[in-house]
């Protein structure tokens, strides 16, 4: 169930990469961010499916990709940058936590909280400078990333978790991260940068 539920990472990156086209968000921003929902589908899937050293560092990849696409986007939206410049910092700053995790593997989780953490703070913090969005696609995101660390903490504690369950505590985190992803992608479809007294 593990490796199955991160098949809905692929879905909501599908789904919300279509909401987005419809809604003409720029297609280089669209693309990378759908990548970076594969590659987390694609780690995800391939920890739980091996429960091997690299199937754990592609899973920290994946994670790392996603919300350093939502800072970095932020970031850009209010210091203008053009999209080679986002393309050059992000891959620069994916490059350097990845290299990190694979030295340092069992930071690997901690470096990803650090990452969110500096991204919804940062986030905020742009909104006194000029950068709007919806405050509830931001509430949505951060309610549903919460509640699937819940069953995270639950499945490492081995309350939710039995190999002849169906459901798992873990699964749920895998799902309601997913969704958590979907807002996240929203939250930058209707962000906009507004220089005070412009």
């Amino acid at each position: 169930m593990n490796t199955y539920s991160a098949l809905s990472m692929l879905l909501v990156g599908l789904w919300f990469w279509q909401v987005a086209r419809r809604a003409n968000w720029p297609g280089f921003f669209n693309h990378v961010y759908l990548g970076s929902l594969v590659l987390l589908f694609g780690g995800t899937a391939l920890l739980h499916a091996t429960l091997t050293e690299m199937g754990q560092w592609t899973d920290g990849l994946g994670l790392y990709a996603v919300i350093l696409f939502v800072l970095c986007y932020f970031i850009a939206l209010r210091l203008g940058w053009q999209k080679k410049t986002f393309a050059l910092v992000y891959l620069f700053a994916l490059a350097a936590s990845g290299i990190f995790a694979w030295n340092f593997m069992q930071f690997r989780v901690a470096l990803f909280g650090i990452l969110v953490t500096i991204s919804f703070l940062t986030i905020l913090a742009l909104r006194g400078a000029g950068v709007g969005f919806r405050k509830r696609d931001l509430a949505c995101a951060g309610g549903f990333f919460l509640c699937g660390l819940v069953f995270q903490i639950l499945d490492r504690k081995l309350i939710l978790c039995s190999r002849y369950s169906f459901w798992q505590g873990h699964a749920l985190w895998h799902v309601l991260s997913a969704v958590a992803t979907y807002f996240l992608g929203t939250l930058m479809l209707h962000a906009r940068y507004e220089p005070k007294g412009a």
